[in-house]
This record gives C-alpha cells, structure tokens and sequence, in this order.
C-alpha cells in the first residue's frame, strides 16, 4: 500500500539462474513540454511496449519500447491537454488523469497513447492519497481536505464510485491498501504504528504487532504482505477482512522499503533500496531468495507482464525480470 515511479549485473554467486538485467539509455536532455502536445516519433508501429515512466515532473511520460532483452526510452509522450498531473496505474495499462475539477481514465494501449478519457463521477478531484489494488482494477483516493476515502472500481473499462468512507477515525492516514474486488481496505496510521482495516461500515484496529513501511496485497485475494524494518521481518496476512486473521512470517532478518506481487501473486518481490538488494519469496512455500544486491534501486513499479520491474531510471535505465516460482 504505500501508493510508483532504473549497470551490468555481476554474476550471482549464489543462484545459477540469474535474473536479467537490462541495459537502455538515460535521456539527460529536458523533456520536450507536453504542451506543444506534439505526438512522439521515436517508436514505431508494431514496437512492444514493455510499460511505462512517469516523471520527473506532474506531466512527464515515457514508453520503454523493445524486448525484455533490448530495452530502451522512447521520447516524451503527448499527454491529454486537460491533464494536471497522472497516476500510472499497475501493470500500466491506463493512467488516472487529474483535470480541472474531475478525474478520467486514460488507456495507455500503446507506445502513442489515444487522447481520449474516460470521465468518473467523484467528489474530490484532487487526491492527496492514491492507492490501486494490485491488478489496477480498483483504486482508493484519498482526501485530507474531506477526510473521506473513495472507492472506485471496473477499471478501467466502465469506472464508477461504489463508496465513500469517512477516513477521520484513521487520523491523518500515512498509507491504504485495497485488493482487487475493492472489499478488504486497510488504512496505515501517519507514524506507521498501527493498521485498521474497514468492515462492516466502520474502521476496526488489526492488532498485528508490527510498524508497516511497505504493503501489497496478493491480486484477487484479501492476503496482505507487510514488511517492517524495525523488527526486520515480512509478514503475510491471511484474509484480513474476517476476525483475527493468522499472521504468517514470510521472511526473516531483511527488511525491505519495496513489496509489488508478481503476476498471478505466486512470487512477491521484496526490494531495499539502502543495500540495494533483492529477494523474492513465495507465499505458499515461504522460499526466500536473494535475487541480486548491490543495485540502484529507485522504485519497484512492475511493468506489463507482471514480472519486469522498473528500478530507476537515472543515470540508466533498470529493469529487472524475476523468473516465476516454477522457474527455479
């Protein structure tokens, strides 16, 4: 839950099968201003387009075009006229748009997106907070100026507002985390201390024992994945919208800044960016594995097919492709 957005890779010296780093160029010059709203010419048709980067600024956007195994940015997208500022959702197969007053769904389907949006109904168009489910088919805004917390689902085909949930009993919310069916919501205290989870038209403590300082839930479940430094631990949170739900230690002695689950939620990707290092666990098995260390680690955005990942995009960019729990 805590809501984004990459150097050769030594061999590892523990797994005989290394995961793949990919090597692309970093574009230092300044992005062309997306309000000339000139359509990009540096990919061509048919070019796979692996995901997306946002940034550095509101409006900035950037198709990483090629193979897994040739990689590379193309130059600065054209984005809708109206936009105020973009939220790049999982898996990056559209974007929230923030206008004037309203909010819309942008489908990212290729290198040269169409400007064509689809409006939502809502009440607060500028979130403070945003929060997708893993898959990107629900997404949480929240509003400090309101207090309330809405809950938007059928992304991004036929998007509409099933709630609005008064958020004042969380305080001013550091964090939340909603699954893909919209049904389990969990809101992290500002001081990271303490988790409540809404049920049942009210928030409810989940006594856990643990400061979160990254979460994910597993897609198309109601299992959350909590990573606490302080206590070095990963902990799997079996159905945490029904009474005491069990608690799972997935990991011991790491305590990573970075949780995204894999496609399918067969491997969650555990990344630290202070050591720059790596794992990979399975939830059913509790196997950990560190993957790589030493690396530049900037974010932990999976990419289209749910198992690329963008690490940082300055000086280069880094991708890095976690094999799946088969894989092994």
């Amino acid at each position: 839950m805590k809501l984004c957005s990459l150097l050769l890779l030594a061999a590892f010296a523990v797994f005989a099968q290394a995961p793949t780093i990919i090597i692309g160029p970093h574009y230092a010059s300044a992005v062309p201003t997306v309000a000339q709203g000139k359509p990009s010419r540096a990919t061509i048709a048919g070019t796979p387009v692996l995901g997306f980067v946002a940034g550095p600024n509101a409006l900035d956007l950037r198709a990483i075009v090629g193979t897994a195994s040739a990689a590379r940015l193309g130059d600065a997208v054209s984005v809708p006229e109206t936009a105020k500022h973009l939220y790049l959702s999982p898996r990056q197969r559209y974007a929230l748009v923030e206008q004037d007053g309203s909010l819309a769904i942008w489908r990212l389907g290729g290198a040269e997106p169409r400007n064509t949006l689809t409006p939502i109904a809502i009440t607060a168009s500028h979130p403070d907070l945003v929060a997708f489910s893993p898959r990107g088919e629900a997404v949480a805004l929240y509003s400090r100026s309101s207090g309330r917390l809405q809950i938007i689902v059928g992304l991004p085909m036929k998007p509409s507002v099933i709630s609005e949930i008064p958020a004042a009993a969380v305080g001013d919310a550091s964090g939340f985390a909603l699954s893909d069916d919209a049904k389990a919501i969990i809101a992290v205290s500002p001081d990271s201390n303490a988790l409540f989870v809404f049920n049942s038209s009210a928030w409810h403590s989940l006594p856990t024992g643990y400061m979160p300082s990254a979460w994910s839930f597993l897609p198309n479940t109601h299992d959350l994945v909590i990573s606490d430094p302080t206590q070095n631990v990963v902990a799997l949170l079996s159905n945490v919208d029904e009474p005491g739900p069990a608690v799972h230690i997935i990991a011991q002695g790491i305590g990573p800044n970075f949780v995204a689950a894999a496609k399918g939620g067969d491997i969650v990707i555990l990344a630290d960016s202070k050591s720059g290092t790596i794992w990979s666990v399975e939830p059913k098995t509790m196997v950990l594995r560190q993957l790589s260390s030493g690396m530049r680690i900037d974010s932990l955005a999976l990419l289209r097919d749910g198992h690329t990942a963008l690490l940082s995009v300055s000086p280069t960019l880094s991708l890095f492709q976690v094999p799946s729990a088969a894989g092994y």
